[in-house]
């Protein structure tokens, strides 16, 4: 049966009392966060954490008293760690990323949080408000000294804190919830790079911008020295490959003219020696003429 009143106990009086008491909270973080609330029963709780069903009953009246107290929990639970991330750290940005790191650590220990607060816009919309209007307030207040310092424009600190705020729910929701790890350190980075250029005051934009200028005209020029000293390089190799070509070509026409020379003078070689061997038959037959005369008269 329910016990009496309509509030759980918060502060259980023995120790024993308190460990049963979060073992009850654990419990209903999982079981919702599996099959939802509507679906959820106190009877998978209490199996969940192993205690009797009527144990139930002496620290929550009902199943909404239980989900309340679990979104409130895992909401001080948060604004907790966040506190512990930037306690002793000055600079706005460096707040940021801490604070950023520990939000995901959180998520990552609490895999369920998503689910179970926004099951709370539908089971309890006071309740859901509820649970950013406070993580909000205290984020708004160390934006608020941040800006009165000079350190962030003069933005609205609530309209600050609501946009971070969408921004590491959806990085936690992207990274740690779907592909079940810490966003890469790049990731990060580009999110801080924005966050910056967001957040810095005029003049240090400016200078930013002015820094980011030269960066990009330094990259540029480096840019444009290598492609020179490329081209420099194939013009020079095709240079070379002109050289060694018209080199070849000149040795070829030369080896062709000496060749073409060579057989000149084999032809004419030859045609001397048969203007010779034509010489001497003509003079062998007219000697031959010559004795067969004297031979005929004798």
């Amino acid at each position: 049966m329910p016990r009496r009143g309509n509030t759980p106990v918060h502060d259980p009086p023995t120790r024993k009392g308190r460990r049963t008491r979060q073992r009850l909270l654990d419990a209903a973080e999982q079981v919702f966060g599996d099959v939802g609330y509507e679906r959820a029963a106190i009877a998978d709780i209490t199996r969940q954490a192993g205690v009797a069903l009527g144990t139930f009953y002496v620290y929550f009246p009902s199943k909404l008293a239980i989900f309340r107290e679990l979104v409130n929990e895992l909401g001080h639970g948060l604004r907790r760690r966040l506190a512990e991330a930037v306690t002793g750290l000055e600079g706005r940005l460096e707040i940021e990323r801490a604070g950023c790191t520990a939000f995901l650590e959180f998520v990552g220990a609490h895999r369920s949080l998503y689910r179970i607060v926004r099951q709370a816009e539908f089971v309890d919309e006071r309740l859901f408000r509820d649970y950013y209007e406070r993580l909000a307030a205290s984020y708004v207040r160390g934006l608020e000294q941040a800006i009165d310092t000079g350190e962030i424009q003069a933005l609205d600190p609530e309209t600050i804190a609501y946009t971070l705020m969408g921004i590491f729910d959806f990085l936690g929701m992207r990274w740690v919830l779907w592909a079940d790890r810490m966003p890469p350190r790049r990731v990060v980075d580009d999110v801080f790079a924005l966050i910056r250029h967001g957040l810095a005051p005029t003049g240090a934009r400016e200078l930013d911008r002015k820094q980011t200028a030269e960066k990009t005209s330094k990259k540029k020029t480096a840019k444009k020295k290598t492609a020179k000293k490329k081209t420099a390089k194939k013009t020079s190799k095709r240079k070379t490959a002109k050289k060694t070509s018209t080199k070849k070509t000149s040795t070829k026409k030369t080896s062709t003219k000496k060749t073409s020379t060579k057989k000149t003078s084999t032809k004419k070689a030859a045609k001397q020696q048969a203007t010779r061997k034509n010489a001497r038959t003509t003079a062998k037959r007219a000697n031959t003429r010559g004795r067969s005369r004297a031979s005929a008269e004798n």
